[in-house]
């Protein structure tokens, strides 16, 4: 296995070290009982949104915009509100707020917030909200004769998003009749999304919107007869010896349908199966299947009968070279439903040894994960090792989760560090108990932290807080932060101070920042420790603790250099 590693350690920006940033947390800061109702609260926000601290300004905006009875100054509030979370891609947010805008909302501010949800609604897989908002742009308060072309190609693809080809051919037909001539990216796009959804003679519309070897413009002239199988066949393995592609094995899977060329059909589906998205193309099942028919259509050529597991393994054999999607077929069946264990087990090793000769490895992983005969467990530990490997490789998590859920360490591997490996793709596929679980031989060590365990449970923690599974992220920190040492503990402790404080345990956040401070054996730069300290003093004051706060407002203080800081420690040690 390769050394187990998730980044290197990057140093917290300490908030307000720039002038401009200063400025506007100053601003914010003073007078914060009456921020709601001044108009420098909202500059200030305004001030963090150009400096670059958007996830703040929205915080900020947030806490402070006031009631919609107050009418005029909620607008100003929410305008800048919405600008912020399209600028954060904050998709949810944004189409929960266009869909529940009051009437009172001005039309502008109405048309941007309808069509920024609209979009977001799309982008989340909400294509019926979308049309709703979308619906009242168009037939409501209306749009400008610069906004209704874009909007008119969102509702197409809320329709397509529902998988309605129907309606959306009849939505394009409609969107050509009135803005003759549609750009070349328009109907392009026309013609890919109803061969996408298998409408492939509405897509033929917009055929020549295509480029001439484009492999959809191929498949809807095959599937509408402008060119036969044979000559699709050719044209697609041509491309495929220069540049395999999804899109390329999906024409050759095609034309091997109509040529009724089982082996070409076998060939295509596991290169298909074998392309990331390929998945949604062919299924395992669909594999096995064909599998099983070319399989027979051998058996009957050669005299072969069923149970006579010998003479079919042979026979593999000795096609195997020269028709290896054939003998695959073969192999596959006998794994499948081979009389002796011994035959069953032979046959999955020479079958897995083509796929990988043939660079099919995440083909052959999701084929044995959803083949219907095969389960994990009956796989031998060192296959399911490899076949995870490749899944995890390929970037399929989850796949890699079920095959190596429950397996020892392999020999040469301790059991910490394959516990790292197992934890990891459990994690990175959301899978946070099956991760926690696997990390039971970590917690249960007493022995100093290693630097690659160290990396591999802060790497967790950041995915872990990245998902909101903030406990979980809390529990691998605290192991984090009593085990190791140096720029390892230190990054914990940084991490639990905003936990702490999250749940308003501020005395426990101010002690966590306090030790990150303090930490020695680190080559990080001080800029660490001053911003630990900051982050200490803030939450000492907001503990109660303002003498402790105010000595370490102080030790800040006398540190830094910049004017604009030290006069916004020295504001925050006036409110102690």
């Amino acid at each position: 296995m390769a050394a187990f590693f998730f980044g290197s350690f990057k140093v917290p920006a300490i908030p307000g070290f720039r002038p401009a940033l200063v400025a506007a947390l100053t601003m914010l800061q003073v007078g914060a009982a009456a921020a709601a109702e001044d108009q420098d609260a909202l500059d200030g926000v305004r001030r963090l949104a150009e400096e670059g601290a958007r996830e703040l300004a929205l915080s900020r905006a947030e806490l402070l915009q006031p009631p919609s009875a107050d009418q005029t100054r909620w607008v100003e509030w929410e305008s800048l509100r919405i600008e912020l979370l399209e600028r954060l891609g904050r998709r949810e947010q944004l189409l929960k707020a266009a869909s529940s805008l009051p009437e009172f909302a001005p039309v502008d501010l109405t048309r941007r917030a309808l069509l920024a949800g609209a979009e977001a609604g799309n982008a989340v897989a909400e294509p019926a909200q979308a049309r709703g908002l979308l619906a009242r742009l168009l037939w409501g308060i209306g749009l400008p004769a610069e906004g209704l072309r874009p909007a008119r190609m969102m509702v197409i693809d809320t329709f397509l998003l529902e998988k309605r080809p129907a309606d959306a051919y009849r939505a394009m037909l409609r969107f050509q009749q009135d803005y003759q001539p549609l750009s070349r990216s328009e109907g392009e796009h026309f013609a890919r999304s109803l061969a996408d959804q298998g409408a492939f003679r509405e897509a033929a519309t917009w055929l020549l919107y295509l480029e001439g070897r484009d492999p959809v413009r191929l498949l809807v002239q095959l599937e509408t007869g402008l060119v036969s199988p044979k000559e699709a066949a050719g044209k697609a393995r041509a491309e495929l010896v220069k540049a395999p592609s999804l899109d390329w094995w999906r024409v050759f899977l095609h034309a091997a349908g109509k040529l009724g060329d089982a082996a070409l059909q076998v060939e295509a589906s596991e290169h298909l199966l074998n392309h990331p998205g390929g998945e949604k193309a062919v299924s395992a099942a669909a594999i096995r299947e064909q599998y099983e028919a070319l399989a027979g259509d051998i058996g009957n050529r050669e005299h072969l009968l069923r149970g006579d597991d010998s003479a079919w393994i042979n026979l593999a054999a000795s096609i195997l070279s020269s028709s290896p999607s054939s003998a695959r077929a073969v192999l596959a069946m006998l794994a499948a439903r081979g009389r002796s264990p011994a035959i069953r087990e032979a046959a999955l090793d020479q079958w897995l040894a083509s796929m990988q000769r043939q660079k099919l490895g995440l083909a052959a992983a999701r084929y044995l994960a959803g083949a219907g005969e095969f389960t994990m467990r009956s796989l031998v530990p060192d296959v399911r090792r490899a076949l995870g490997e490749i899944a995890l490789s390929a970037g399929e998590a989850a796949l890699a989760s079920d095959y190596w859920q429950g397996l020892p360490a392999p020999a040469g591997t301790s059991p910490e560090a394959w516990a790292l490996w197992v934890a990891w793709a459990a994690a990175k596929a959301g899978r946070f108990d099956d991760a926690d679980r696997a990390l039971g031989v970590v917690y249960s060590s007493g022995d100093p932290m290693g630097t690659d365990t160290a990396d591999g449970l802060l790497g967790f923690a950041r995915l872990g807080l990245e998902k909101k599974q903030d406990k979980r992220a809390e529990i691998w920190l605290e192991t984090v932060a009593g085990r190791a040492t140096g720029r390892h503990r230190r990054e914990a402790l940084m991490l639990l101070g905003p936990i702490a404080e999250q749940r308003g345990d501020y005395s426990l956040a101010a002690q966590r920042y306090l030790l990150a401070a303090t930490v020695s054996d680190t080559k990080v730069t001080d800029t660490v420790s001053i911003h630990a300290r900051w982050r200490a003093a803030r939450c000492l004051a907001l503990a109660g603790f303002r003498t402790d706060a105010r000595e370490q407002f102080e030790r800040v203080r006398k540190t830094v250099k910049e004017r604009a800081l030290q006069e916004l420690i020295k504001l925050e040690m006036d409110r102690l």
